[in-house]
C-alpha cells in the first residue's frame, strides 16, 4: 500500500510543482494584461474569491471530489501571488529596508498560519465528514471578501503622463 501510494504520488506532485513553476515565471504576465501588479493582485483577490465560493459550494451539496480542481487552483493562484507581492514590496518599500519587509512578511504569514491552522483544524473536526471542506472555503471566502472590501480603490484606467 505505502509503495502504491507513493507510486500515484510521484506524478501527481510532478505535474503539481511544474504547474506551480509555470505559474510563478508567468505572473509577470498576469500583472501585464491586469495593467500593474496592484490591479494583478486585485485580480487575484476575485480568483480566490471564486475557487472559495466554488469549494464552499462543492462541499455544501456534498462533492468533495469536485473541490480538489479548485484545491490545485488555489496551489497555482498562490503561485501567480507570491512573486508580484515581492514585486509589489520592491516597488513600495524604502530599498535600504526591502529585506526588512520582506521580513516581516514571511514572519506575519507564518503567525497567520499558526493562528488560523488550529483555528480551522477544530472547525474541521467538528464538521461531518461529508462537510469537511466547508471551513476552509469559508473562512477563505471571508479573508478574500475582506481583502477586496477594505483595499484601496485602484483608478479604473491608467492615462499615460504629459
Amino acid at each position: 500500500v505505502t509503495r502504491r501510494t507513493a507510486v500515484l504520488a510521484a506524478p501527481i506532485y510532478l505535474v503539481l510543482f511544474l504547474m506551480s513553476s509555470w505559474a510563478s515565471r508567468h505572473a509577470h504576465v498576469l500583472a501585464d494584461r491586469a495593467g500593474s501588479e496592484d490591479r494583478g493582485s486585485v485580480w487575484l483577490w476575485w480568483c480566490y474569491l471564486a475557487v472559495f465560493a466554488v469549494i464552499a459550494a462543492t462541499n455544501g451539496l456534498g462533492l468533495q471530489s469536485a473541490a480538489i480542481p479548485a484545491f490545485v487552483l488555489l496551489a497555482l493562484i498562490q503561485n501567480f501571488w507570491r512573486p508580484m507581492l515581492i514585486s509589489r514590496f520592491a516597488d513600495h518599500a524604502d530599498p535600504a529596508k526591502q529585506a526588512t519587509v520582506l521580513s516581516i512578511e514571511s514572519q506575519s504569514k507564518c503567525l497567520y498560519a499558526a493562528v488560523l491552522a488550529p483555528l480551522l483544524g477544530l472547525a474541521v473536526d467538528h464538521m461531518p465528514a461529508d462537510m469537511k471542506f466547508l471551513p476552509v472555503g469559508l473562512a477563505g471566502l471571508l479573508i478574500a471578501a475582506l481583502m477586496l472590501g477594505t483595499g484601496r480603490r485602484l483608478p479604473t484606467e491608467t492615462r499615460p503622463s504629459a
